[in-house]
């Protein structure tokens, strides 16, 4: 949900590989301008929850950056790029590095018929899946 400067962002990922696994995010952004903002949320990563705090930048080519601080003191660097096809299928590629964890790439071929929701195809280094995105 988002109202011109204020953006509230709230993302969940579930997998199961011996167990399920949830990951998920919840941030409040305040924009300071077109590609400049400050974040503040929490995250559950490992069955952790951590307060966290940073900011997000809009590289050139549209590559979305954030860089996040817990209250632990670790970093996390998150990068994302969307590849828009046609006017139904896209791609998004992301990259998250954790501070003393594996590095997670992400990649997905999907269908959007509408600005609401998608669909399709979702790949990471250890497995193959599909998902769902839904927006409001």
């Amino acid at each position: 949900m988002s109202q011109t400067w204020n953006q509230l962002e709230a993302r969940v990922e579930a997998r199961k590989d011996e167990e399920w696994r949830v990951d998920a995010d919840a941030f409040y952004r305040r924009w300071y301008s077109q590609t400049l903002s400050l974040v503040v949320g929490a995250t559950v990563f490992d069955k952790e929850t951590r307060a966290v705090g940073g900011f997000s930048y809009l590289l050139p080519m549209l590559i979305e950056s954030q860089v996040l601080i817990d209250h632990k003191g670790k970093f996390r660097v998150d990068l994302h790029k969307t590849f828009q096809w046609t006017s139904s299928f896209l791609s998004e590629v992301e990259g998250i590095w954790r501070q003393d964890h594996e590095t997670e790439l992400l990649a997905t071929l999907m269908y959007a018929p509408s600005w609401t929701w998608r669909a399709g195809l979702v790949a990471t280094a250890h497995s193959l899946g599909a998902g769902l995105k839904v927006q409001f």
